[in-house]
């Protein structure tokens, strides 16, 4: 596999150290410092733009010529920014992700409609097969029997907040309410953590096994989890995680 780089003298000598595939994913090496922008459509104008609050950013055309009618592009386009996971930087002395914690499983969505519209924030609990239906709903498509709903109610002000976030990975479920995130064991029903993120949002208590947890524990599994968990998941091999070590 070898990396397709645009011939640009001296380009493939950086690549890697201070020239990268993608700014969100090496941010931190970057923030504080002059960017370049190395165009490679109408659209890079934009991104240039998104990437402002991290220094001073030029946008090098690369060839490309910027006019009336490619800048107009945006006046005709939905922007959406996402990412399917967060990352562990050092918190519970954990990197990447497969982790329930919030730095690995609350990421932001942002939406800039046709034109743009004025910024707000929104604090609802959506899930990522959200942003799939309001692709759906921005094309005019429908979405029957879905647990998936479009995002497109927040532009105007209406919410679109769930009552439970619901995550899965390598045999472990996540359920997430605006207050408590409760995680399971799918195959045993046996519950592994248990966070009241209002009192504890760095979820350094884990209230399984401690009867701390006012009755929340019950409620949560039977409200959400053994319900959920009533259709079993089909897997093609064994889950790497049983009853908290892993498989082998």
């Amino acid at each position: 596999v070898a990396d397709q780089l645009p011939a640009v003298d001296g380009l493939a000598e950086r690549w890697g150290k201070s020239v990268f595939h993608c700014p969100y994913c090496h941010g931190y090496e970057v923030g504080g410092r002059p960017v370049g922008v190395l165009a490679t459509g109408a659209l890079s104008a934009h991104q240039a733009e998104l990437l402002t609050d991290w220094g001073e950013v030029t946008l090098l055309a690369n060839g490309i010529e910027f006019d009336a009618d490619a800048r107009g592009a945006l006046d005709d386009t939905w922007i959406a920014y996402v990412s399917d996971h967060g990352e562990m930087m050092g918190e519970h002395r954990m990197l990447k992700k497969m982790v329930f914690y919030e730095p690995s499983v609350r990421v932001p969505v942002i939406l800039r409609p046709p034109g743009g519209t004025a910024g707000r924030v929104v604090d609802d609990l959506v899930e990522l097969d959200d942003v799939s239906a309001t692709f759906r709903a921005i094309a005019g498509a429908g979405l029957p029997s879905s647990h998936a709903r479009s995002l497109l109610p927040a532009l105007s002000g209406e919410s679109v907040a769930r009552e439970v976030a619901v995550s899965e990975a390598y045999g472990v479920a996540m359920f997430r309410t605006a207050r408590h995130k409760l995680v399971v064991y799918e195959d045993t029903l046996e519950p592994m953590q248990l966070f009241d993120l209002a009192a504890d949002p760095l979820e350094d208590d884990n209230l399984v096994g401690t009867g701390r947890d006012g009755g929340v524990l019950d409620d949560l599994m039977a409200r959400y989890a053994v319900p959920f968990l009533r259709t079993r998941p089909i897997r093609p091999n064994r889950g790497i995680i049983e009853r908290g070590r892993m498989a082998k």
